[in-house]
């Protein structure tokens, strides 16, 4: 990489004092133009030994704390600016109210978005944006067809009219831009003119937006939106231009601009309520990529919950006594709940199910609730805001008391303040738990937890707040946070009883979107490394490492890694799909002294011999249009599997097991494992690194 890419090294200091060299060019991340496209990037860099079991309270009182399950620690957390949403094709999309702000009349407007369609149904990838109060309504409309082109309606007639010289494809991310100025609109695919037409009508005065849908049906949209911005009043772009390479921002006359962060909102000065149906999820694969890559100081971490009794506990002392009236107290957390409309616990300090104790969930109803023995009172349980809080969506929630009583505040919106007597119920005998009721486990939680803190003696949040937009600290922390400059101070609270950054981690995912539990003795080991320092360690007793990643649907796709195993023992290397027989997946195991890569049943079909043990050596699997190969140490292994026509909806992840099969666990270890989605990075043999271009992580940019 010349030296001339860098445009910015820097050297800051993470919560346990370990320095990391950020490095930014500009063509990507250490000069990788595909970075964006990478959603798993485990470096292997790392603290001998570390694995990401351990939890830690970060609290001044450093308390115990007891993994119960199997929850983990990773780096998908809600802070970060690059954000998408998924829309599945059936019935997600987003609403916005009907207002004069989408009432774009005869004058000039833009629309535009990054989109990466997913499938090509009958009519299309489908619909981006309606703007339509009914089908025959005087608005506009946004769509793609089945040939690929962009599709916009004309005014009140409904003449659909496509632009013809610029199409886009499936499994990409493309800038897509609908102009009209002076009576005249334009189609824009990634910068490049895709034609033009006279719509001269009036598209109406005061209009909804759908996003993701058509008033008509069959037509929604399936795939990815990101930075979706309505303008109106201006035609931002009058010729062909360079794409943006950054989230959009707000500029003058900006009606709308949403699918670009961390929950359902609009980022535009209007601050219109977006509206999700469906199962819309918020996403970080976005065409950006996490920039600048993954820092515990900058990002966070969070805590994955399966829903099957995973919770974390910390031993209850006098320190923690909330119930005396005159008592105020702060207790918040961002929440991403995967399983709306069940009873999911968030915190509880209770020993059993109604009589003492309090807890603080999510009711089936999708609103937050308080459950308490309020003293001097029977036990109670109360909806404390009405705000719904949708599923899989980061949603920053927080209960402040005071003297008078409890207000709970939904992504920094207070609801109706609680006039309660006495304080909350105090049992010594009853630990703290984060993502259940307590510590009996009741009404386990599903999804992802991050900055789950309790503060007692301040009331963190008097009014309406904007939620926090870095971790989340204690004051005082200098001598965890030695680079104070670096960090959120803003939040930071005194009398802090318990912080779980969840920022433990050992083995990192630099991509910011997953959460991998080390299994068994799963970790970091400074034994051996390709590059740096370290790897990952599997000892083959029942080590794994387990996550889920973003379906590689009929995409191209890249999976590939280094390896250094003492053994050529059959043995599965890497496993996608809920088994290892997983038709919507793809494995690569060892078998009888060669590597094989299959998909579905299994059929084994010896590829390339297991090169030497105890070196390292380079696996890639990849797949361009109807090919998927496998490469070895650069070199295709004979023979491939699948076809473009196999949709791999599988998301189960896992290196070194086989998800029940009867085979043994791969031993040894494993550096820069990468995947990367919608793009195949090598078309031929090729030739591998022989330097790590930079120390964080142990990424090499293909040749």
């Amino acid at each position: 990489m010349p030296a001339s890419n860098i445009t910015g090294v820097f050297t800051i200091t993470d919560v346990y004092d370990r320095a990391i060299n950020d490095m930014w060019t500009t063509s990507g991340f250490f000069g990788d133009t595909n970075f964006a496209n990478t959603v798993l990037l485990l470096s292997g860099n790392g603290t001998n030994n570390a694995n990401n079991s351990v939890f830690l309270d970060n609290s001044v009182y450093n308390s115990i704390v007891t993994r119960v399950g199997n929850s983990t620690q990773g780096t998908f957390t809600p802070y970060g600016v690059n954000w998408s949403n998924y829309f599945d094709g059936t019935t997600d999309y987003l609403s916005v109210p009907t207002d004069a702000a989408f009432g774009f009349g005869t004058g000039d407007f833009t629309v535009e978005m990054w989109i990466y369609p997913t499938a090509n149904p009958a009519n299309g990838p489908g619909t981006i944006v309606d703007f339509r109060t009914a089908a025959t309504a005087s608005a506009t409309v946004l769509r793609f067809n089945s040939s690929f082109q962009m599709m916009v309606y004309n005014g009140p007639s409904n003449i659909e009219t496509a632009f013809t010289t610029q199409v886009v494809g499936l499994n990409a991310w493309h800038h897509i831009a609908y102009v009209r100025i002076a009576g005249v609109a334009y189609g824009y695919i990634n910068g490049k003119l895709a034609g033009s037409i006279a719509i001269t009508s009036n598209l109406g005065s005061s209009q909804p937006a759908y996003i993701g849908t058509n008033l008509t049906a069959g037509y929604e949209f399936n795939g990815y939106i990101s930075n979706f911005r309505v303008v109106k009043g201006t035609g931002l772009y009058t010729a062909p231009f360079a794409v943006q390479t950054s989230s959009l921002t707000a500029v003058t006359n900006t009606s709308l601009l949403t699918c670009q962060s961390n929950n359902f909102k609009d980022n535009s000065t209007n601050n219109f309520t977006v509206t999700k149906s469906g199962d819309i999820t918020i996403s970080r694969f976005n065409p950006f990529g996490l920039n600048p890559p993954y820092s515990t100081i900058r990002n966070g971490g969070s805590t994955y919950f399966d829903g099957t009794g995973d919770y974390i506990t910390t031993p209850n002392t006098s320190a923690f006594d909330l119930s005396s009236s005159s008592t105020e107290f702060t207790i918040e957390a961002w929440v991403y709940n995967t399983a709306p409309g069940v009873y999911v616990g968030i915190f509880g300090a209770r020993t059993n199910a109604a009589t003492e104790g309090w807890c603080l969930y999510i009711h089936t109803n999708n609103t937050l609730y308080t459950g308490s023995v309020i003293v001097g009172n029977a036990y109670l349980d109360r909806q404390i805001n009405t705000t719904v809080i949708p599923g899989h969506t980061w949603t920053h929630i927080a209960l402040v008391k005071d003297a008078t009583g409890y207000t709970a505040y939904v992504n920094g919106k207070a609801g109706t303040k609680l006039a309660l007597t006495g304080g909350f119920d105090y049992r010594s005998a009853a630990p703290v738990a984060i993502g259940a009721l307590g510590s009996q486990g009741e009404y386990p939680f599903y999804g992802y937890i991050s900055d789950a803190r309790i503060v007692k003696g301040t009331q963190v949040y008097t009014g309406n707040f904007t939620p926090p937009t870095a971790p989340l600290l204690r004051l005082g922390a200098s001598s965890i946070y030695p680079n104070t400059a670096n960090v959120n101070t803003t939040f930071a609270a005194v009398n802090t009883l318990v912080l779980y950054n969840f920022t433990n981690i050992g083995i990192i995912d630099s991509t910011g979107i997953n959460n991998f539990e080390t299994v068994g003795d799963a970790k970091i080991s400074t034994t051996q490394s390709k590059y740096g320092q370290s790897s990952i360690f599997l000892d083959g007793t029942g080590d794994y490492l387990l996550s889920r990643i973003p379906q590689l649907g009929t995409g191209d796709f890249t999976i590939e890694f280094w390896m250094y195993s003492p053994s050529a023992a059959d043995c599965y290397l890497f496993v996608l799909g809920s088994n290892w027989a997983d038709g919507a997946g793809v494995q690569v195991i060892q078998y009888q002294g060669y590597f094989a890569l299959t998909s579905g049943a299994f059929s084994y079909n010896p590829m390339a011999l297991i090169p030497t043990v105890n070196q390292w050596h380079h696996v890639a699997v990849v797949r361009i249009g109807a090919n998927t190969k496998l490469y070895v140490d650069g070199v295709s292994a004979n023979g491939g599997i699948g076809s473009s026509a196999t949709n791999l909806t599988a998301t189960e992840f896992r290196i070194g097991n086989g998800a029940g099969g009867s085979w043994a666990n791969f031993t040894g270890y494993i550096n820069d494992f990468r995947i990367t989605k919608g793009v195949g990075r090598y078309t031929g043999n090729f030739t591998l690194p022989t330097t790590n271009p930079g120390n964080f992580p142990n990424f090499y940019a293909p040749n």
